[in-house]
Formats: C-alpha cells, sequence, structure tokens
C-alpha cells in the first residue's frame, strides 16, 4: 500500500481529502494514525491513467 504521510505531502490541496486519521489501539493506549481513503485515491489514479493515455495516442498519432 501506500505509506499516508508520503502520499499527503504529494497531494495538491484540492485531493487532501483522500489522507485522513484514525485511531489504533495498542499496548501503550491508543494511538493516532494517518489512513489512506483508497476508494478516492483510485478515482484520481483513474483519471490520471486517461489523461495518460490520451497524451500517448496523441504522441503515436503525430508519429506515424
Amino acid at each position: 500500500g501506500f505509506i499516508a504521510q508520503e502520499l499527503e505531502a504529494m497531494l495538491p490541496e484540492s485531493c487532501k481529502h483522500i489522507v485522513g486519521e484514525g485511531t489504533m489501539q495498542t499496548e501503550a493506549g491508543e494511538q493516532t494514525i494517518k489512513t489512506v481513503d483508497y476508494a478516492r485515491l483510485t478515482t484520481i489514479l483513474w483519471s490520471v491513467c486517461k489523461s495518460l493515455q490520451e497524451r500517448v495516442a496523441a504522441l503515436e498519432s503525430a508519429s506515424a
């Protein structure tokens, strides 16, 4: 999976909602952890894939 802190640092401000916080029970007590909303991330990744596919198609047609 993704490391939430690294993902949060790379996301534009409009996509910061993809990284959230949760709590986890440990032996030392309750600990706050960063979480990734993979359903929301998938939407962004799909959009990026479509954009890249359009660029590849444009480059392929320009070189043909």
